[in-house]
């Protein structure tokens, strides 16, 4: 789908719009297609083609080896539709959705771990399985629990918010130097035209780079002590 919704293409915004929904394919379309109905472009083959070709179902638990990949539903497979690649999503959204990603992961290791450790507890024979228990149980030990999983979250999150926060710090710090320079630029002309005006007076005020240098100063300060208020 080649038109736009807002200054989103429409693959980025049915990006947005199915990530991690536990739906079957034919239900997420319509819901989409619902949401984008009226947009130029948009039609429910469109959606479905968009869908099928920068989404795919995840399952993150088990189920039935005969469901239905597509539009199986069950509690028990814990599917959850992810965009396959995060270059077709807005860059504003690529931290927040990699770290959620990162999580599903950690999820996934946990819930395999654990019906493994089922499988193996489950088995007849205890007397062979005590060896596989041990190596079960190490290998469940390595993996995150929810509380871990929620915190390393947090804390990329945070990592991310303030790398986020540095990067804003620097383009106001570029956009800055740039006003200066031009600034300094523009008094130059200035100077130079002015031949009724006595060269020393154009110096009376202050050295023009130390202006710059506060100027900077003062809009960088607020920036950084709100970034790191907001993560402290």
């Amino acid at each position: 789908m080649q038109s736009k919704a807002g200054n989103l293409s429409n693959n980025a915004v049915v990006g947005c719009l199915l990530g991690e929904s536990d739906l079957g394919l034919s239900k997420l379309v319509e819901e989409i297609y619902d949401k984008l109905k009226g947009t130029e472009g948009v039609s429910v083959s469109s959606v479905r083609s968009s869908v099928l070709l920068i989404g795919q179902r995840m399952m993150y638990r088990q189920s039935s080896l005969d469901a239905d990949v597509w539009e199986d539903e069950s509690d028990a497979a814990l599917w959850c539709w992810e965009v396959r690649g995060l270059k077709v999503m807005p860059v504003r959204t690529r931290g927040f959705l990699s770290t959620r990603r990162t999580a599903t992961k950690k999820i996934h290791e946990r819930i395999t771990t654990i019906y493994s450790t089922l499988s193996i507890l489950e088995a007849p024979g205890p007397e062979a399985q005590v060896n596989d228990i041990r190596k079960a149980s190490i290998k469940l030990s390595k993996t995150l629990n929810l509380e871990g999983i929620r915190s390393l979250v947090k804390r990329v999150t945070q990592k991310n918010n303030i790398e986020r926060g540095v990067k804003n710090i620097g383009s106001t710090a570029k956009e800055s130097i740039q006003e200066m320079e031009k600034n300094n630029k523009n008094a130059g002309i200035t100077e130079d035209m002015d031949d009724s005006e006595p060269r020393k007076n154009i110096s009376t005020n202050a050295n023009p780079s130390h202006h710059g240098i506060c100027f900077i100063d003062r809009r960088l300060k607020p920036d950084l002590m709100s970034a790191i208020s907001q993560h402290d």
